[in-house]
């Protein structure tokens, strides 16, 4: 069993699995497998994670399971009955901070709409205001000091998803015309426009622990 927050975050390890070619990952990360259930908890309170895999022991006492959940202040429990792993960052989306790709995904989202690209020349549009969106970015979301460091306590401690990208998706599509959004549910999105060399080492590790737990 993998245990998580919600369906958002299996999607970005899904993506995450499918960008690095980590077979084994993905097989577990599938919505559909048969390596292994999800459980969503809608909470980081890991002991729900901990009262329902007893349960499952009780029946099936070889069942294998793993919780993700985000930092938390309680470190991982030793003696916890099933395998508890915590991301370093804030929560699974302080990943996703990244500009590049997140310019990419706000263009690529933009160009979906379906009367801004007929009004608007993409290239032409993107040249001309590429520097106001990144300063909308910095300025109101994340310094760009973070951007350059990934040990910057603002990359490492906001709610990336709530505090940062939601946010500035509303807004930067509200400033350019863009009648479009992003809302959590989809941030997968920008996962999956990764390249291998932008995901986060702490990423590599974690898919490298489910499967682990899970094998």
């Amino acid at each position: 069993w993998l245990y998580v927050e919600d369906k958002s975050d299996i999607d970005i390890l899904r993506e995450w699995a499918r960008a690095l070619k980590q077979q084994e990952a993905l097989e577990i990360l599938e919505a559909v497998n048969a390596k292994a259930n999800h459980h969503y908890l809608h909470t980081n309170d890991r002991t729900l994670a901990f009262r329902h895999f007893e349960g499952l022991q009780f029946v099936h006492p070889d069942v294998r399971g793993v919780v993700v959940t985000d930092r938390i202040e309680k470190g991982p429990n030793p003696d916890a009955p099933v395998t508890h792993l915590q991301w370093p960052r804030r929560e699974i989306e302080n990943y996703l901070l990244i500009w590049d790709v997140i310019e990419r995904i706000f263009w690529a989202e933009a160009a979906k709409n379906k009367n801004w690209p007929e009004e608007n020349n993409l290239d032409l549009f993107r040249a001309k205001n590429a520097k106001d969106l990144r300063q909308l970015f910095t300025e109101r979301y994340l310094v760009a000091a973070a951007l350059a460091d990934e040990t910057h306590p603002d990359l490492t401690n906001k709610k990336a998803s709530d505090e940062i990208l939601v946010p500035f998706f509303k807004e930067a599509f509200a400033k350019f015309g863009v009648f479009n959004s992003l809302p959590k549910d989809n941030l997968y999105l920008l996962a999956g426009a990764m390249t291998p060399g932008e995901v986060h080492a702490d990423v590599r590790k974690m898919l490298d622990e489910i499967v682990t737990a899970l094998r």
